[in-house]
């Protein structure tokens, strides 16, 4: 079989993967997508960037733009409906990562350990994970392009392409940047034209929205949120991160066929990519350093030579990927919102007006009924849980559905106008907040109870955060 009928084969394998979640669920994925569904909708509303997230211009629109014009223009282009590109456009470039990391790596590996590499992007499963809510999939399909440029003399456009990420996304750029820095040490015209093209960025987003561009940002809030539902496997992926590190490392030791300078670039580029994450996903997101780990793992496999024990673990670990990432898409790993909770927020949006009040409810649930709701309600913990109207009652409704204890739960929602607590099966399997029906001060006013089919389903919420038995809950508090 020849090349591009293997690479043909890896491709479509890697669309499976990603695709078959969203097909599967008929529902965007993960945490993030209604937040980008809502910014998108509000420029093909405007026809243009808004300043502004919210209608009490609180809080001011500092997220990148890329993103969000492009499934504008994608929804002008085909007439879909945005949150079904939502659902479908980050898994698509994603699996795009395939064939830029393949081509990179015929560059500088050859053919051969190119499939391998391209195999390896399709079924690792960090890249699969990380597939489907955030758009540094566009960035992690543009870094092996980057460094392709930068082999083939092309350092000016590689030192745009890559500036162009500060459009895309913040986080990415951040940790990147030294390995970027490392790589092009010696290439002046690559780094004149990032460091040009990243002052024309910063120009042109002082000059559309200016300061409001730096305001109101509050990492740590979100962050916290999410760290306690993940905190248990940091310490289990950094060990096996850096067991899968050394292992590469001393087996490119071997390696006898490569001029040691290109060793030294792509083993240092990847290398320095893969551990600087971890400081800085260790401070901000803590889940975020498996993309990475992905991605340089991915393509630093190119330095395992074939020998017989290089071949063993490369089959070893293939195996292992393919099960892993065959178990993760046909179950739901990616806790947020099922299209069930849907009709919690209509039982929500009809209860009567002078029940008026704030809603709590995570991040991801809250950022889906602003999108469909026609009301409004004031969601404490909405907008993408990074900017806040008003930091210590986000905080604090945040640690109440992580299950932090207040000492006046009921002060706490009175003092804040909240009226209701909107849960579901993420909140339960994450946070565990069933008890929060038993308090004496929360009527249930509405509950709807659904059946996810998983494959292992057997195996319960360890497997797939909806598979089994699910609720869907609204909880009023209860001033008397």
């Amino acid at each position: 079989m020849d090349t591009k009928k293997i690479l043909f084969l890896i491709l479509l394998l890697g669309l499976t993967l990603r695709l078959g979640p969203v097909f599967l669920q008929g529902f965007p994925l993960s945490y993030d997508p209604w937040f980008h569904v809502r910014s998108t909708e509000a420029i093909i509303e405007t026809g243009e960037i808004p300043l502004f997230e919210d209608a009490e211009h609180t809080k001011p629109n500092n997220y990148p733009p890329f993103y969000h014009i492009w499934l504008a223009g994608a929804h002008y282009l085909t007439g879909i409906e945005v949150w079904v590109l939502a659902a479908v456009m980050l898994p698509l470039v994603s699996s795009l990562v395939i064939l830029s990391a393949f081509v990179f790596a015929r560059r500088v590996f050859g053919e051969q350990k190119a499939l391998i590499v391209a195999f390896f992007c399709a079924v690792f499963t960090p890249l699969l994970v990380a597939s489907f809510d955030s758009p540094e999939n566009f960035m992690l399909f543009l870094l092996p392009v980057v460094l392709f440029l930068s082999f083939t003399n092309h350092e000016k456009l590689a030192g745009a392409l890559y500036a162009s990420g500060f459009f895309w996304n913040y986080f990415f750029m951040l940790v990147t940047l030294p390995a970027f820095l490392f790589a092009f040490r010696g290439k002046k015209n690559a780094l004149r034209t990032f460091f040009f093209s990243t002052l024309a960025f910063l120009f042109l987003n002082l000059a559309s929205r200016g300061v409001i561009f730096f305001q109101n940002r509050s990492l740590q809030t979100g962050m916290l949120f999410v760290w306690k539902n993940l905190e248990w496997a940091f310490l289990a992926v950094f060990a096996l991160t850096t067991v899968f590190f050394l292992w590469i490392f001393f087996s490119a030791t071997e390696k006898k066929g490569m001029p040691e300078k290109t060793m030294l670039f792509c083993f240092g580029f990847f290398s320095l990519a893969l551990m600087a994450s971890f400081p800085f996903t260790v401070l901000a997101r803590p889940w975020e350093q498996l993309k990475f780990v992905g991605l340089a793992g991915a393509l630093l496999l190119a330095f395992v030579p074939f020998s017989e024990n290089g071949k063993k673990m490369l089959v070893f670990l293939a195996a292992f990927m393919v099960v892993s990432s065959a178990v993760v898409s046909t179950h739901t790993l990616f806790p947020a919102v099922d299209k069930n909770d849907a009709q919690a927020i209509r039982a929500l949006e009809e209860l009567e007006l002078e029940h008026e009040g704030r809603v709590i409810a995570q991040p991801s649930m809250a950022e889906y009924a602003r999108a469909v709701s026609p009301t409004g309600r004031l969601f404490v913990t909405s907008l993408f849980f990074e900017n806040s109207m008003e930091n210590g009652v986000l905080e604090q409704s945040l640690g109440y559905l992580s299950q932090k204890k207040l000492e006046n739960e009921d002060f706490f929602l009175r003092e804040n106008g909240i009226r209701y607590v909107l849960l579901n099966f993420e909140d339960e399997a994450t946070r565990g907040t069933l008890e929060f029906g038993e308090k004496e001060f929360f009527n249930q006013v509405y509950s709807l109870s659904y059946n996810n089919y998983c494959p292992l389903g057997f195996l319960g919420k360890k497997i797939g955060y909806d598979c089994g038995l699910n609720a869907a809950k609204i909880l009023e508090f209860n001033e008397n």
